[in-house]
């Protein structure tokens, strides 16, 4: 399936959003399963947004 930017950009805030806050009380990253658990989207777009703010410097952007 193709995805848009858009999609992989709300994913992607979706996923640093939720790693932020599991790291802040349990203290350790959580794996892509739980992600998608977690955030109701499906490992393969977790992946596929990572990859796509990997290559697009997207992933600093949301860090800060």
């Amino acid at each position: 399936m193709n995805h848009t930017i858009s999609e992989y950009d709300i994913t992607l805030r979706k996923v640093f959003t939720y790693l932020r806050l599991h790291k802040q009380t349990t203290g350790f990253t959580p794996t892509i399963t739980e992600i998608s658990e977690q955030i109701g989207d499906t490992e393969e777009m977790i992946l596929e947004s990572l990859e796509f703010g990997q290559t697009n410097n997207l992933s600093m952007t949301f860090l800060h």
